[in-house]
């Protein structure tokens, strides 16, 4: 953040929203994020940083699976 908006914490937008925590998406993650599009003004970005993080776990098998399917 500092090095995308500067070393002046002050001067950040008043409107931005910073999560370092988050529920996965498929444990209620999707939910919130729904819920604080509601919330917010005008929202305009939401950006997950480590998309790994917070999508389901999938295992070689369940992947397998579903491309079979396909």
């Amino acid at each position: 953040m500092t090095t995308m908006l500067g070393a002046q914490k002050e001067a950040w937008p008043k409107s931005l929203t910073y999560a370092t925590t988050w529920p996965r998406l498929a444990n209620g993650g999707s939910d919130l994020i729904r819920e604080w599009i509601g919330k917010t003004k005008k929202p305009r970005l939401i950006i997950i940083d480590i998309l790994e993080k917070v999508r389901e776990r999938v295992t070689n098998k369940q992947t397998t699976a579903i491309q079979c399917r396909l």
